[in-house]
């Protein structure tokens, strides 16, 4: 059992410190700009924390059902993950050899798709 400050709690604080503290007295722009890289890191890692592994399953369901595979869901996170991997790569070879041309499913599947990574990486993106 964890007790606070939790882990997005840590990750905040320190982009906070950074953000305020640090990057000001900053006068190396290469330093200065891989900080602000540093601090968008944080918030992405905090982001993706905080959806846990709710976003995974869901990409996972999104590609198992556009790929008309009726399989199993993996026992563990690592599973899940590769799973992903392997159905991006083999939904990126039926696109590229034209089997999804102007399907209206998969252009909707990969909008939510970019949409749900759009609102980790980049949340002020507004659609």
């Amino acid at each position: 059992m964890h007790s606070r400050p939790s882990t997005q709690e840590l990750i905040a604080a320190v982009q906070q410190h950074l953000t305020e503290n640090v990057v000001p007295t900053l006068t190396n722009p290469q330093v200065r700009y891989h900080t602000l890289v540093a601090v968008n890191v944080l918030g992405i890692v905090g982001r993706e924390l905080g959806q846990g592994e709710q976003a995974a399953w869901q990409e996972w369901a999104v590609l198992s059902a556009l790929l008309g595979e009726r399989r199993p869901q993996p026992d563990s996170q690592a599973k899940v993950l590769a799973e992903i991997t392997d159905m991006n790569r083999r939904l990126a070879e039926q696109i590229l050899a034209g089997q999804w041309d102007d399907d209206p499913n998969l252009i909707l599947a990969l909008k939510q798709q970019v949409e749900a990574k759009l609102d980790v990486s980049n949340p002020k993106f507004k659609r």
